[in-house]
């Protein structure tokens, strides 16, 4: 792994970012990304040239620069409240801002710079500096940037006409900027979408579907098969005696013979099936394109690996089983029904049993 792909792995775990987003951004900082974008942007040596012409000009400016662009925003109260909730953030923005405009007319436009810029954008995310905020505060750059050549084109002895083409140049190179800033916004949004997703839609202790989740999938689930005339099976599977589990050894025993029953549960199920944490000691699943017969082979299998399984402090388990395949326009709550009186059944019988309605 080379020191790029390195750099960006370490700041893909820290942003907890997931490996789809990793390929997302390492495309958009590859060479021939970059050299596409430039080539896109029409980007040539000519615009090299004009930036050259201001290079050291505004590295010498660059913290007056940072300065002036800080003092601006905060001129704002929703900007403001953001920038001196920290009292060492506004220095580090200030350093950051001065070192991105020496990194920017230092005229290296590699990868490594390019990577910068996502984690720039990552920085203002993180800072809670929106994106609509972000992409004006760089319009506003730019009129510095302007400012301080304006000031000086007659020490740089240049014309309106050559003034004009440095400023389109340097505009090229920003719009690269800005547009990996906003890739780094959108990975960290929509990432953090999948988080509240998730958290909103799964047991917590367990990583099955909570009964939130349940509710879209059941209606989606029983909609399609009834409609495509495929069965589907409902598998309610509970824990035998886990209350006398938790008064001998504790609700934390209770808790991680929960997570390990349903970790055990899943790795018998196929990735079509669902797993839903439905009570206390309850487990539901949902099995489309699943029949009667089919869902008592998979429900045999759980049972058995529940029973040959070593929990916390050497314990042994079993769990009773009750399932029921979904009836012609049968509605979800009636297949429930039918599988709860199957797992009554299966307790009568002395548990560790599977019974089918």
């Amino acid at each position: 792994m080379n020191g790029i792909m390195r750099n960006l792995k370490n700041v893909l775990e820290k942003e907890n970012l997931n490996k789809n987003s990793f390929d997302e951004i390492y495309f958009l900082i590859s060479k021939n990304n970059i050299e596409f974008s430039l080539e896109f942007s029409n980007i040539d040596g000519k615009d090299i040239e004009n930036i050259s012409i201001v290079k050291d000009l505004m590295i010498k400016n660059s913290y007056l620069i940072a300065d002036k662009f800080y003092n601006h925003l905060l001129k704002f109260e929703v900007i403001k409240k953001i920038i001196l909730k920290e009292p060492s953030l506004l220095s580090k923005l200030k350093q950051s801002l001065s070192k991105y405009i020496k990194e920017f007319f230092s005229l290296n436009y590699d990868e490594d710079y390019f990577f910068r810029r996502l984690q720039i954008g990552f920085t203002h995310f993180n800072n809670g500096i929106s994106l609509d905020i972000y992409i004006k505060s760089y319009a506003y750059l730019l009129s510095l940037f302007m400012e301080i050549i304006k000031k000086e084109m007659p020490e740089l002895k240049i014309d309106d006409d050559t003034l004009l083409s440095v400023i389109d140049s340097i505009q090229k190179i920003m719009t690269i900027d800005v547009t990996l800033a906003v890739a780094a916004y959108n990975e960290k949004a929509m990432n953090e979408r999948i988080i509240l997703e998730k958290l909103a839609t799964t047991d917590n202790l367990t990583k099955a579907f909570n009964r939130n989740k349940y509710d879209e999938i059941i209606n989606r689930e029983y909609t399609t098969a009834f409609r495509y005339d495929y069965p589907v099976s409902l598998i309610i599977i509970d824990i035998d005696y886990l209350k006398n589990i938790n008064d001998t050894y504790g609700h934390s025993a209770g808790d991680i013979i929960l997570k390990e029953s349903s970790a055990l549960i899943k790795n018998n199920i196929r990735l079509s099936d669902y797993l839903i944490r439905w009570g206390g000691d309850e487990f539901l699943v949902i099995a489309p394109h699943t029949s009667k017969i089919n869902a008592e082979k998979m429900s045999e299998k759980i049972r058995k690996a529940i029973e040959s399984h070593k929990f916390i402090h050497n314990i042994n388990l079993t769990v009773s089983t009750g399932l029921a395949q979904a009836l012609e326009r049968e509605t979800p709550e009636d297949t429930i029904k039918r599988a709860d009186e199957a797992l009554y059944k299966s307790k009568l019988l002395g548990r560790n049993k599977v019974c089918a309605a």
